[in-house]
């Protein structure tokens, strides 16, 4: 489990490892622990597995970039999801990752100008290396 503090709440994370739903969950407590948003799924993976949490809060939303495995690539890719404060989705997840094998164990941290930079573990290689990725917002004309 992680904790972050968004706003006027605390969000607790985790996975689920094992039943029929091994999804990324979120909750939402105040400040003197009093539940606000029951455990809820933040991740699909549906049948699949999804796995290593990491949560950036942006006051009224948050940003969780985690691993799953639902795509059959031989392994996790990395996804993201944003989240208002309620936990409820802001739009669909998105792939981030393309690769054979495991993109696991996400952190992600803010960058210059709004980017997210997101140091993970790929075994792309064969063998398992660090890597370094960057997500930033644009706007489309």
């Amino acid at each position: 489990p992680d904790v972050i503090w968004n706003g006027d709440r605390y969000l607790v994370t985790w996975f689920v490892r094992t039943g029929l739903q091994k999804a990324i969950f979120g909750a939402t407590f105040d400040e003197a622990g009093n539940p606000i948003t029951p455990p809820t799924a933040i991740s699909s993976p549906g049948p699949f597995r999804s796995r290593y949490p990491t949560v950036l809060p942006l006051g009224d939303r948050s940003l969780f970039i985690y691993s799953d495995d639902r795509d059959g690539n031989d392994g996790y890719e990395l996804y993201s999801r944003m989240v208002d404060v309620d936990l409820a989705p802001l739009g669909p997840e998105q792939r981030l990752t393309n690769a054979p094998r495991d993109s696991i164990d996400p952190i992600a941290t803010f960058g210059a100008d709004g980017s997210v930079g997101i140091l993970f573990r790929d075994a792309r290689d064969l063998a398992m290396h660090v890597w370094f990725d960057q997500l930033a917002c644009v706007t489309m004309p």
